[in-house]
């Protein structure tokens, strides 16, 4: 949704979280250059990062890709799901509430 400002002609964009098939992409993108084991799962992946943001989902998979450097060999399903439950979703529950009203301009 787009709200405009009619005083200084601004546009505020509310982007939501990304929903499961948003995050299906986003893994299979990221995956798709990364080497990884065929036993990553990613429809539990998808579950699991419920409530992340897109570069949240980005940074685990970057932090998965970075710790299997170390040994030296493909990402593994644990180390993307340990990568996952390091992150903190930055986005609370009132803050998509607040933003779901903002976008239906119900403020």
């Amino acid at each position: 949704a787009v709200v405009s400002t009619q005083s200084t002609g601004e546009k505020l964009v509310y982007v939501p979280l990304p929903d499961e098939a948003c995050r299906r992409e986003i893994f299979e993108m990221k995956l798709a250059r990364i080497p990884h084991e065929e036993s990553v799962d990613l429809e539990a992946l998808v579950a699991a990062t419920e409530g992340f943001s897109a570069a949240e989902v980005v940074a685990a998979c970057h932090n998965a890709a970075i710790s299997s450097i170390g040994s030296g060999g493909s990402v593994t399903m644990e180390m993307i799901l340990s990568a996952v439950t390091a992150i903190l979703p930055q986005t609370t529950e009132e803050t998509v509430k607040f933003y779901d009203r903002f976008s239906k301009n119900t403020l």
